[in-house]
């Protein structure tokens, strides 16, 4: 596994290979890495959830919790991800 850098922006694949249209090539994997930590994630339809804390990535859904709010996120709908510094 390669070191991962600050605030690197990582695109998801939940399948493993790229997903049509969208050339993906980063691993649910590296979300799961992120459990714990703030992040920031860019979600299919072209929003955004900005600096908000990664509690669990699983297979099918992503828990985030946001200004004293838990959201679940189909993970099939996380296109990118990183982490905030």
């Amino acid at each position: 596994m390669r070191p991962r850098r600050e605030g690197a922006a990582h695109s998801l694949n939940t399948s493993g290979s790229a997903q049509k249209g969208g050339g993906m090539t980063g691993q649910l994997s590296d979300l799961v890495l992120l459990e714990g930590r703030r992040v920031g994630i860019a979600l299919a339809d072209g929003s955004r959830i900005d600096d908000c804390h990664l509690v669990f990535a699983g297979d099918d859904r992503v828990w985030l919790f946001r200004d004293g709010q838990d959201a679940f996120v189909n993970a099939t709908n996380v296109c990118d991800f990183w982490e905030c510094g």
